[in-house]
């Protein structure tokens, strides 16, 4: 059943998608939808049976969602992660592959594929799929953050630090880039700055309003500004007395455009 539902789903991108829930995140709740609604329904049943342990059974409500409510882009991204969490190889890249051609935001997609490829032990395969993440979207930090974990299991601990302070660089409130760092910095006899992670973990909220202006910022600073301004634009209109939003939304809005 969850490879049914699996096929379903990867067919309802190219139906659009909203803006309530546009990063991995964000992915876990019903933004958008009335809480009465049928598609709500359905997927509060689906997380119900996810808290009892038949995920196959969740995969299926969440599907059920998803084809009343299509345009609910965190609910599919919620629901590929499961997925790819928790179902056979094959079945992961049959769906990925529609997946990345309609997902609206296929560096998503890509950053998902490599973690089910990374549960099988294909790490060149997954990297590959988080490079091409990068390259469509650079300020995407938990490309870099899988990247890092990637480097963790293939015993290259410099390297995952590298992508770690990356990750935290474009979103400085990633809560298990620190939780993670902390722990490699921890092995390698750092553990001053591995409190000083742990610390800031505890400080932190992935889904603070405050990422469209971490993510805005960080693709200014790439030179990604039509990326930047769209994001900044969020901050704004989410964080309306932020100076800094507003400062770097009129700098972006002056500068040269570039694609994201």
């Amino acid at each position: 059943m969850a490879a049914a539902a699996a096929t379903a789903v990867a067919g309802l991108w190219s139906m659009g998608c909203s803006d309530a829930a546009t990063t991995p995140v964000a992915a876990s709740g019903a933004a958008g939808t009335a809480p009465g609604s049928r598609a709500a329904a359905f997927w509060e049943e689906g997380l119900r049976q996810e808290r009892g342990g038949d995920l196959n059974a969740a995969l299926d409500h969440f599907a059920a969602a998803l084809e009343i409510e299509p345009g609910q882009e965190g609910w599919a991204y919620y629901f590929g992660a499961r997925f790819s969490r928790t179902q056979p190889l094959e079945e992961i890249v049959a769906f990925y592959e529609q997946a990345v051609e309609r997902d609206p935001k296929p560096q998503t997609s890509h950053y998902y594929w490599a973690g089910g490829l990374t549960r099988f032990g294909h790490y060149d395969k997954a990297e590959q799929h988080l490079r091409t993440a990068l390259e469509l979207d650079p300020a995407h930090e938990l490309s870099h953050e899988l990247l890092a974990d990637l480097r963790v299991a293939q015993g290259r601990p410099q390297e995952a630090l590298e992508h770690y302070r990356q990750a935290l660089a474009i979103h400085p409130e990633l809560v298990t880039a620190h939780e993670r760092l902390a722990q490699l910095l921890d092995r390698l006899g750092q553990a001053e700055a591995a409190q000083r992670h742990r610390a800031l973990a505890a400080q932190s909220d992935p889904n603070t309003p405050r990422r469209f202006l971490y993510w805005g910022r960080a693709l200014l600073r790439m030179g990604r500004v039509d990326a930047a301004i769209a994001e900044l634009e969020k901050a704004v209109r989410t964080l309306p007395e932020d100076e800094e939003a507003r400062a770097l939304l009129r700098q972006a809005q002056g500068g040269d455009r570039g694609g994201r």
